[in-house]
Parts: C-alpha cells; sequence; structure tokens
C-alpha cells in the first residue's frame, strides 16, 4: 500500500504507520469513527488552444455508500457496529477540534478525518463509548482520460480501511481499487446548452460539463464490490 501517495493530504494514512499483530473480536462492539468519501472531481480536458472542458463528477446522496458498508461489512462480519450516537459518551471526541476540508463530506455523523496527533486519543475514545474497536474508513474517487478521439474516461475509484484495538494499536490497514471504462456525455447536456457553452467559450475560454448520468451509478457500484472485497480481507482478522 502506497501511503505516501494517499490522495488526501491529511488522510490518516501515513507513511509511518505499521501494521501490528492482533486480531479483531468476533462479536465485539466496533465503532465507526470516521467514514468520508470526496464530495466531487473534475477532469480537465485541453480541447484546442484556447478552450479547455471541465468533466465535473460530484456527489449529492451519501445513502448508496451507507448501504454498501452495511450490506456488505455489517452484514458479512461477526462484528457489532455501534451506532455512532455512542460518541455523545465522549468527552474527548467533543473536545476534539473539526477540521475543515472543503471537497471532503462525512458519511455518518462521525469525524471528517484524523490527523496524525490525533492518533492516540483513540484508546480514551473507545473506552469513554464501550467500544473495542475502531475503523477509519475513506472512498476516493477520479476520472482519467482515455486517449483521443475517444468519448469515454476511466473512474477509478479507491476504499481505503484502517482499524485499531482497544490498545490504539493498528491491527489492520487496506486498500482495494476499481478502475472502469464510462462514458463522460452526461443527460444535462442538451445540444442547445452545449452550443451555449461553446459560444460562452469562445469569450472565457471553458466549457463546463456535468458527468453524473454514467459516471455515478458506476461510482455507487464500485464503492459496493469494494466494500465486498474488503470485507474477505477483514474476515481472516476476526476470531
Amino acid at each position: 500500500m502506497n501511503y505516501q501517495n494517499a490522495p488526501f493530504p491529511n488522510s490518516f494514512l501515513f507513511s509511518f504507520m505499521i501494521v501490528e499483530a492482533g486480531n479483531l473480536r468476533a462479536k465485539s462492539p466496533t465503532l465507526l469513527l470516521s467514514y468520508a468519501v470526496n464530495k466531487e472531481y473534475v477532469l480537465l480536458s485541453q480541447d484546442s488552444e484556447n478552450v479547455k472542458t471541465y468533466y465535473k463528477l460530484s456527489i449529492d446522496d451519501t445513502t448508496p455508500f451507507t448501504q454498501a458498508f452495511k450490506n456488505s461489512f455489517i452484514k458479512n462480519l461477526d462484528l457489532q457496529i455501534l451506532d455512532q450516537s455512542v460518541l455523545q459518551k465522549s468527552k474527548t471526541f467533543s473536545k476534539l477540534e473539526p477540521i475543515e476540508e472543503e471537497n471532503l463530506v462525512s458519511i455518518g455523523n462521525g469525524l471528517l478525518l484524523l490527523k496524525t496527533k490525533q492518533a492516540s486519543i483513540i484508546p480514551e475514545i473507545l473506552s469513554e463509548t464501550g467500544s473495542e474497536q475502531l475503523i477509519l474508513a475513506r472512498i476516493f474517487y477520479l476520472l482519467e482520460p482515455e486517449p483521443k478521439p475517444s468519448d469515454k474516461s476511466k473512474l477509478i475509484v479507491t476504499l481505503e480501511v484502517l482499524i485499531y484495538d482497544k490498545r490504539g494499536k493498528l491491527i489492520f490497514a487496506g486498500e482495494k481499487t476499481k478502475t472502469t471504462s464510462t462514458y463522460l456525455p452526461d443527460d444535462d447536456l442538451s445540444v442547445a446548452n452545449f452550443m451555449g457553452d461553446v459560444l460562452m467559450a469562445t469569450f472565457k475560454g471553458k466549457v463546463n460539463i456535468k458527468v453524473n448520468k454514467y459516471c455515478r451509478p458506476i461510482l455507487f457500484d464500485s464503492a459496493k464490490k469494494l466494500w465486498l472485497e474488503m470485507t474477505e480481507d477483514i474476515k481472516k482478522k476476526v476470531k
């Protein structure tokens, strides 16, 4: 796993982290402290010397990501996943300073990010919430162009998961990536709107195009499949 090139500058995946010996305790209370996804990704395409096209894939609803976690992780692992409402019991959690990240959205009510210096408080949060294990998860997606004249791109989705035990020791670190070829044209892109964009581009030098019709369903499906694959790896740690 390449922690150093993790997609987020404040990622909880750090290059110095070492996975220690240990197992997940079956049927034990487990806290999902952080689960986040980037709100959008913009692919810049230089169509000509004067015009730039921005293809924007965005997230309006995080429900599919929640369902992907519930239908694979919770359903297929013998763990008791605690509702994040238990965080109200933690004085340590309530004192944490919120971390600003414009392009990240939290799935649930947990932390958006966990910085390096905050990792030392994991045992306190677990003790105060009656948890035995703690999970951090992140989904990151991006678009990469395919060679012209193709109207497709590669949608690359990555799931990162870290699990800590009651001592605050990292006992699992996993990363799964899925790449799918997808169309860029979108249902929001009518001929009239496109011609209007082209005319505006003559003066402003750019065209903005949403790419949610084809890309977003693939993103949701990829998240589901990645959680299923990750669950199989985590099963090996449950005793």
